[in-house]
């Protein structure tokens, strides 16, 4: 849907998914992809009371396909700083050719059993031009998480394979159930 202000179309988002994840789990997929068929390629995922389990971390990994996550071409970089380590250029660091986007640069919960949770916002273009779907990506949000406690991370990058068909989050080990609670809305807009 279009709006139209002072003589200009502005376009809209869209929901195109929301929910909870209510029970221990190794991960949940968003899937985009029947959206992009009708233009939207821009996506918005907010994800808000996310809580792993202490000592693992957050990531994210591109759908190449239905329930399927690209297992290398993510490259990026990403920060963290907060309350234990203030200092940006002691926690910034980049990811190349990797299986997975380190939401948390890489850095472990410490949630203290879910008293602090994570908010974040991470938005994805998946391109109008770009035919086999390579999505570049921005995130940032606040978790308490190992060296910066409670923290503001965020980072930038791209993945280089056919990855227009959602997102997958899970924690580092990609096998128990780590994922202990989350909610989260997906917006969508049109490229154009």
């Amino acid at each position: 849907m279009a709006l139209y202000t002072g003589g200009y179309k502005v376009d809209t988002w869209i929901e195109v998914a929301t929910g909870a994840i209510t029970s221990a789990t190794t991960h949940f997929d968003i899937d985009w992809n029947t959206h992009r068929t009708s233009d939207y390629k821009i996506f918005k995922v907010f994800l808000t009371d996310v809580h792993v389990t202490d000592g693992k971390t957050f990531y994210a990994r591109f759908l190449t396909a239905d329930n399927t996550p690209a297992t290398a071409g993510h490259y990026g970089g990403y920060y963290t700083h907060g309350e234990g380590n203030g200092d940006i250029t002691q926690n910034d660091a980049s990811f190349n050719n990797v299986a997975y986007v380190p939401l948390w640069g890489l850095r472990t919960a410490v949630s203290l059993t879910g008293t602090y949770r994570g908010n974040l916002e991470f938005t994805v273009n998946t391109g109008n031009d770009v035919a086999t779907g390579v999505p570049n990506y921005w995130w940032h949000g606040t978790a308490r998480i190992s060296t910066s406690l409670a923290s503001h991370y965020g980072g930038a990058g791209t993945c280089t394979q056919n990855a227009k068909f959602g997102v997958r989050f899970e924690s580092n080990t990609n096998t128990g159930n780590h994922i202990l609670k989350a909610r989260y809305k997906v917006l969508g807009m049109k490229n154009g």
